[in-house]
């Protein structure tokens, strides 16, 4: 049996992303370091859990730089 989403994942995104200082998504809020500069305060550091070479369990930190909303051709609207 096929997913027709994996099917659409696999196509690959449209050309067009569009570009955010500022994303909303599932109650958290995330902002590029360019956006909280000149803010008195702000936080643009991530953490991704994830799991590397041997299955050892790994944190990933990181800074956002860019915040970029990829869309895929489907009927129903992935993003």
């Amino acid at each position: 049996m096929q997913s027709p989403d994996l099917y659409d994942l696999g196509k690959g995104p449209l050309r067009l992303a569009k570009s955010w200082p500022i994303y909303f998504v599932n109650g958290y809020k995330f902002h590029t370091t360019t956006w909280g500069k000149g803010k008195t305060t702000y936080n643009s550091g991530v953490c991704v859990n994830g799991i590397g070479h041997g299955d050892i369990l790994s944190d990933y930190y990181g800074i956002l730089t860019d915040i970029l909303e990829l869309e895929w051709p489907s009927e129903s609207e992935k993003k």
